[in-house]
């Protein structure tokens, strides 16, 4: 009898063995993250994260996510159906994942969830290309990689590695989270609808754009909104902005011209934090402008847009876009004037040559939503 249990033993320690060995094998970590939440990272650097209920939250320092020490294995995530929060600092620093994916069950974001900041120094999810969202999440959405809450009111998170190099936030956005398009210097163009009323710290830290123009509604800057963007040449503040937080446009040392809309009395009231005087040293009033004319020739509708002056201005009626960014700019800060047929040259004007008016012919004829 003593000999069969222990042969019974052995042979199932030798069973434990050979799965230990074989998980060993395949390159399967795992482990818990949370009261009933687990995760699994594969040979192939896909982490998922399954089970019922929170990931737990983590720090830049202890407790670390558990999986951390394998941040450079890391290639996609995945949170699965059930997990309700994805937790603090949960991908801090994982270098090379390029995707995320989120379910349907996720009803919170922790802080930092894709990056955070310590001491100058910025640790990002650089490779990430794109965050996917379940249709059926009642708290989150995505639209082409970028993520918002539902109903689209935020722009929560632009991934860093998307490589267009130019995005119009949509009309529907009435705020700009924090670290939204933190240190996505790939893009070169950003539009800022008049939706806009607020901008979140570090939300727009190190882009790539020259010219920005703030939405005229826009109340409101972070504190760090456009620290370090040495490429920024021309900032618009409209007069509606009643505060700017410490260090919104510090390390911007490109920066030739803020233009503030309004009088310098006003500027002199708004609430200026510090480590700013790469702005205050910029600020212009009385902007000089000039006036462009769009008229559609099938409606004999004039559209007038103000510019900057030796603002470049450039319109491309044979792109797809071109119809829905007619219908919803303000301002054609960034477009390309095309005159006549769509067979006719690209012309480009910088203003202030002279003023100018353009004879748009191409169908169907843009009918816009605001004024110009």
């Amino acid at each position: 009898m003593k000999k069969r249990v222990l042969a019974m033993v052995m042979a199932l320690c030798l069973v434990m063995s050979f799965a230990v060995s074989m998980a060993f094998a395949s390159g399967d970590k795992s482990g818990s993250c949370g009261n009933g939440v687990t995760w699994t990272l594969d040979a192939s650097g896909k982490l998922t994260v399954r089970g019922s209920g929170a990931m737990a939250d983590y720090k830049e320092g202890d407790p670390r996510a558990p999986w951390y020490s394998y941040k450079d294995q890391i290639k996609s995530a995945s949170v699965e159906s059930g997990v309700t929060k994805i937790g603090n600092y949960a991908f801090h620093s994982c270098g090379n994942m390029t995707s995320v994916s989120i379910a349907d069950t996720v009803t919170e974001i922790g802080e930092y969830a894709f990056q955070d900041f310590k001491s100058g120094a910025f640790w990002h999810c650089s490779k990430l290309s794109a965050v996917s969202v379940a249709a059926e999440n009642q708290n989150y959405s995505s639209v082409d990689g970028v993520l918002y809450n539902k109903a689209q009111t935020q722009i929560l998170r632009y991934p860093q590695a998307k490589t267009q190099t130019s995005f119009t936030i949509p009309s529907t956005v009435t705020s700009i989270g924090d670290y939204a398009f933190d240190c996505v210097s790939v893009l070169t163009s950003l539009f800022i609808p008049d939706t806009v009323t607020s901008i979140g710290i570090y939300s727009l830290s190190g882009v790539g754009a020259a010219t920005i123009t703030l939405p005229k509604f826009l109340t409101s800057i972070g504190h760090s909104a456009f620290f370090n963007s040495p490429k920024l040449k021309t900032v618009t503040i409209p007069e509606t902005v009643v505060s700017i937080g410490g260090g919104a446009f510090a390390y911007c040392s490109g920066l030739q011209n803020a233009y503030y809309a309004g009088t310098e009395e006003q500027w002199k009231a708004v609430e200026i934090g510090g480590s700013n005087e790469a702005l205050t040293s910029a600020v212009k009033f009385n902007r000089p402008t000039y006036t462009l004319s769009v008229v559609n020739s099938a409606q004999k509708t004039i559209y007038p847009v103000e510019v900057l002056n030796g603002m470049t201005l450039t319109w491309n009626a044979d792109a797809p876009q071109t119809g829905k960014a007619f219908k919803e700019w303000r301002g054609l800060s960034a477009v390309t004037l095309v005159e006549g047929s769509a067979a006719s040259k690209t012309i480009k004007f910088t203003m202030p040559a002279k003023n100018v008016t353009l004879f748009m012919t191409y169908a169907p004829a843009p009918t816009p939503t605001g004024k110009a």
